[in-house]
């Protein structure tokens, strides 16, 4: 018969994969019914040695979502989803994803999907339903779509 392990082991043995928010982290010893006592000072523990810390961990994985063409609408909800709090995130989005970069992105985005079709209205459609999903707001879709009809009316002219 095997004892069952503390709230900090458990924690730790956790952490062992990747990086968690405190959200992850409490789902996690509640799922191992830990008492709340419990899970609190684990917690507090892990704060105290920076083995869990919300706003680097908002900060890093924008990073990695930008680089992999995410919009801020999807990078909050992510956020949300691993349980970081709603004035980290903000202030993550607010630092780290300026709507300059927002633009910049979705462009980007945008003519990868775009890439070797023609300007027509159902590609500039599916482009735009991609950049939607990929979390870009709609007057920075708009934008987008413009600059790609644009670009392919151009290249329409030129052959």
């Amino acid at each position: 018969m095997s004892e069952k392990r503390s709230a900090r082991d458990a924690a730790l043995w956790y952490l062992q994969s990747r990086d968690r928010t405190a959200g992850e982290i409490r789902r996690y010893l509640r799922e191992k019914e830990y008492t709340d006592e419990e899970i609190e000072e684990t917690l507090a523990f892990l704060r105290e040695y920076r083995y869990v810390d919300d706003a680097s961990y908002a900060a890093r994985y924008l990073r990695y979502a930008v680089e992999r063409g995410k919009g801020p609408l999807k990078v909050r909800a992510d956020l949300e989803g691993r349980g970081v709090a709603a004035a980290l995130i903000r202030e993550a989005l607010e630092e780290g994803y300026p709507e300059e970069l927002e633009r910049e992105t979705a462009l980007r985005e945008g003519q990868k999907a775009m890439a070797g079709k023609p300007a027509e209205q159902r590609f500039l459609d599916k482009t735009a339903r991609r950049l939607q999903s990929r979390g870009f707001r709609a007057s920075v879709i708009t934008e987008v779509i413009s600059r790609l009809r644009a670009a392919g009316s151009e290249d329409t002219e030129e052959n």
